[in-house]
């Protein structure tokens, strides 16, 4: 359902983003944004479909292959907080709880 998500709306996001001429750090978190889910399930998908008896013959790659999904989760958890708190108009009680309930979750 993500990648069919992604290319319901890619021709939207090219009308409207690509020729942007804005190279900003928010034009960069628009990115990460966008793309990390869609890139993120790379390994999840890679990881699911391997045959156990590849799994246990390459454990170096499966702890690469988990500290990258690690990475990504991590990642999304900082610009979920980012986009509520630029949402919340800058609230630093909305701030100060998501990074409360995020280390709880840690």
């Amino acid at each position: 359902i993500l990648f069919y998500d992604y290319f319901l709306t890619l021709d939207l996001e090219v009308e409207c983003f690509w020729g942007w001429s804005a190279k900003g750090f928010a034009t960069l978190l628009f990115y990460i944004n966008r793309y990390l889910s869609l890139l993120g399930n790379i390994p999840i998908i890679i990881f699911s479909f391997w045959p156990e008896r590849v799994l246990h013959h390459n454990v170096s790659k499966l702890d690469t292959l988990l500290l990258s999904m690690q990475s990504l989760i991590t990642l999304s958890r900082v610009l979920f907080i980012l986009r509520l708190y630029a949402l919340y108009d800058k609230d630093k009680r909305i701030l100060g709880f998501l990074c409360i309930v995020t280390t709880g979750m840690v």
